[in-house]
């Protein structure tokens, strides 16, 4: 093997930190934090980004260069970074831009992990298949905790834990709220139909199968609409993109689509005939009958106020805004 394309032990380290991280970082809370969510996440996060940062420094020391891929991503974090530095620095409350809210601790410090993060994900995983193997793990463990937030809904081994809100009405898995379980569900929903078709081994792509639906099936009990709406217009948009790519071989098969189109809608139309009385109880449906009440009543929600306040505030401030 040629002396370049030697692996060093800082290089499997560093890959498979990267694999701890969207593992470990999602699954872990802790009731002995006041923040039982938030504070064990942001604490596992910056030990394994200070890791990634040893290693990185590791590999540059041993190496004599730093070697990074030249990539546009790379400098559209550069330029997102400086932003969060400039909005910092303008802020109305420095510490609050600084560290975050109490209990989100989502300042300066934490934004820029998580520009640092993607940064050393293209930098570390220069292979595709390596790439992949990322997307797939993290693919495998949104689908495990999905499980959980299943079970969660139907109150299995949740009897060791005294949380202030039921999950039976809006399951929040290991992530500790809907919507933030929700976009969670939804982004790996999405990674996961495009990775389905590439994988290869039947039982991983069994596997993954089973896991996308448990991903759906969560997905709605999280009560989330704006993560379900967001991953249906995803769905759709991209599902346009690709048949505008691969119109040749859609030519082809026209007829299987058509038959799978029409299978879907039928079954769908079916189940809510058949289960209507249920479909009310679900998280989703049920939030949106009490907001479509909410509005006959004359009451602006409170997402939309928060939307209002935002306008007011980007008008005031346009460049530098209030802070992070």
């Amino acid at each position: 093997m040629h002396k370049s394309q030697t692996k060093h032990w800082y290089d499997s380290a560093l890959e498979y930190a990267l694999y701890a991280t969207v593992i470990l970082v999602p699954a872990v809370f802790s009731p002995w934090f006041f923040t039982v969510f938030s504070a064990p996440k942001l604490l596992v996060l910056r030990m394994l980004t200070l890791l990634i940062v040893v290693l990185w420094g590791c590999k540059m020391y041993v190496e004599g260069k730093l070697v990074y891929v030249k990539d546009r991503l790379n400098m559209a974090l550069v330029f997102y970074g400086a932003v969060c530095v400039i909005t910092t620095i303008f802020s109305i409350n420095i510490w609050s831009s600084l560290l975050g809210a109490g209990g989100r601790f989502i300042g300066l410090m934490s934004m820029l992990i998580f520009l640092l993060l993607p940064f050393f994900a293209i930098n570390i995983l220069k292979e595709r298949k390596k790439a992949e193997r990322l997307l797939v793990i993290s693919v495998v463990a949104a689908s495990i905790l999905a499980l959980y937030g299943i079970a969660q809904y139907f109150g299995i081994f949740q009897d060791a834990f005294h949380w202030n809100q039921d999950p039976a009405d809006r399951v929040f898995g290991t992530v500790g709220h809907g919507n933030h379980f929700g976009a969670y569900l939804g982004m790996h929903l999405l990674i996961g139909v495009f990775l389905l078709p590439g994988v290869k081994r039947s039982g991983l792509r069994a596997l993954l199968g089973l896991g996308l639906i448990l991903q759906t099936v969560a997905l709605f009990m999280t009560g989330s609409r704006g993560a379900i709406a967001a991953s249906v217009m995803a769905l759709i948009f991209t599902g346009i993109f690709w048949a505008a790519k691969n119109r040749k071989k859609l030519k082809l098969s026209f007829s299987r689509v058509l038959l799978a189109l029409f299978i879907v809608v039928a079954v769908g139309s079916a189940g809510v005939s058949v289960f209507r009385d249920d479909l009310v109880k679900i998280p989703v449906v049920e939030r949106s009958l009490q907001t479509a009440e909410l509005l006959s009543q004359g009451k602006v929600p409170d997402r939309l106020s928060w939307w209002m306040s935002a306008i007011e505030m980007a008008q005031d401030k346009p460049f530098f805004g209030y802070g992070l």
